[in-house]
């Protein structure tokens, strides 16, 4: 078996093409080359090269005003017709801030009772005067309200406070 290579026969339109491949040939090689220098040049260690100004003028920046504006406040709806409601003032709720009153010099001295009966009597020392008080009596000011172990509950112009025993 014997294999014939036939090449194609020469016609007109083949010279054409080997024209237009001369021409080609080197566009396509110069372009792919300006593409293969940008590419190997954007990793070289070189910066760049900067062009310094050859004379620097100094104007100095106009300043331009703000444009202000105001907007008028509406009475009346434009377009409905309707009143506008003016906003009252907020009515500011006023907080009492607890007044510190001054309590008078108060000393426990001691307690009288009786074993038969059982009311007890107990015995303070209000701004130096000695007072004899039982439980909702008020001297001088100052009341007793109740004895609970160990601590005593007085009140004095409406505010309570509790007192030790050993005071």
């Amino acid at each position: 078996m014997c294999f014939r290579l036939q090449l194609p026969i020469k016609s007109k339109g083949m010279s054409n093409n080997k024209k237009s491949l001369y021409f080609l040939f080197p566009v396509v090689v110069i372009i792919w080359g300006i593409a293969i220098w940008k590419l190997l040049g954007s990793f070289s260690d070189d910066p760049p090269a900067r062009q310094t100004p050859a004379m620097v003028i100094n104007n100095p920046e106009k300043m331009i005003k703000k444009d202000t504006f105001s907007l008028l406040t509406l009475e009346r709806d434009p377009f409905l017709g309707l009143v506008y409601k003016k906003p009252g003032k907020p009515v500011k709720a006023r907080v009492s801030l607890p007044i510190e009153i001054e309590w008078p010099v108060i000393k426990y001295l001691g307690l009288v009772s009786d074993a038969k009966i059982s009311s007890k009597i107990y015995v303070f020392k209000i701004n130096d005067q000695q007072y004899l008080m039982e439980p909702g009596s008020e001297e001088d000011g100052v009341k007793l309200i109740r004895d609970k172990k160990g601590l005593l509950i007085m009140s004095y112009k409406g505010i309570q406070k509790e007192f030790l025993k050993s005071n």
